[in-house]
């Protein structure tokens, strides 16, 4: 007769990002060619996906601001394209860069996120 063990609940490490050091696998820079530039702020950014301008848009960054105890807290998770590719601020994926929105461009297609959570209109319409 097997007796139960009581349930030993650890917590869970938070794995967040922030604007000087991101959350990235340690062969990051190697996959991407380079050195990481950090800086990137969700500070005042509504949920969404952001493009890393910084790091050719190789990097991006997933926003989360929500209120805890009255308080707007943000959290940020970063993650990289695979090998050849950049993030696409306006269809929100990782794409060639010659079928992406141009890095440089990258900030004014922030508009996109407005898209989340609305329900009166389709994704890009």
């Amino acid at each position: 007769m097997a007796a139960a063990l009581p349930s030993i609940q650890h917590p869970r490490p938070r794995r967040d990002s922030s604007p000087m050091f991101y959350s990235l696998p340690s062969n990051a820079s190697l996959i991407l060619g380079g050195d990481i530039h950090t800086g990137f702020d969700c500070a005042d950014l509504p949920y969404g996906y952001y493009a890393d301008e910084a790091n050719n848009c190789a990097v991006f960054h997933v926003c989360l601001p929500y209120i805890i105890f009255d308080e707007i807290v943000t959290r940020h998770f970063s993650f990289f394209c695979g090998e050849g590719t950049i993030f696409d601020q306006e269809r929100l994926v990782c794409a060639a860069p010659e079928d992406a929105l141009p890095c440089s461009l990258a900030a004014v297609a922030r508009s996109t996120n407005e898209y989340f959570g609305r329900r009166d209109i389709n994704f890009l319409e």
